[in-house]
């Protein structure tokens, strides 16, 4: 039996919030076990790995995509502050509970909306750059 892999830069943000980069087959038992019932995606469409939209078609997961539908655009371009509120707006909704938010490699527009969180629920900017760091 296979172990539980964690997708790229995963990390628990506050129960029932997760970051990541893009899961792929290797991370669906992982996935399982979080859940969830929405996904904010913030990358490319046609990045998107097929095992993981069926994945979250068979589990009732809510897709939310708020990225680019060009994927070179979506890997370089820097993420828009409409899409950041957007983000924000969903991500504060309990509703939405249990959430993963993820990007290509979940570092920079990933880090981007949840340290836009960490400033909401007035951390110090410090604390923001360290987490933003690892």
């Amino acid at each position: 039996m296979a172990g539980l892999i964690p997708p790229l830069n995963y990390g628990m943000v506050e129960v029932d919030l997760h970051r990541s980069g893009l899961p792929n087959e290797l991370n669906l038992r992982f996935l399982e076990q979080l859940q969830l019932k929405t996904v904010v995606y913030l990358g490319g469409d046609d990045l998107l790995d097929v095992s993981f939209t069926r994945f979250l078609e068979d589990h009732n997961v809510n897709l939310v995509h708020l990225g680019t539908s060009e994927s070179v655009r979506a890997l370089y371009a820097p993420i828009g502050e409409e899409t950041v509120l957007e983000a924000l707006r969903i991500i504060l909704d309990r509703a939405n509970h249990p959430m993963l938010v993820c990007d290509h490699q979940g570092s920079h527009r990933t880090g981007v909306v949840i340290g836009a969180l960490r400033k909401s629920l007035r951390w110090s900017l410090t604390s923001i750059w360290d987490e933003y760091r690892r």
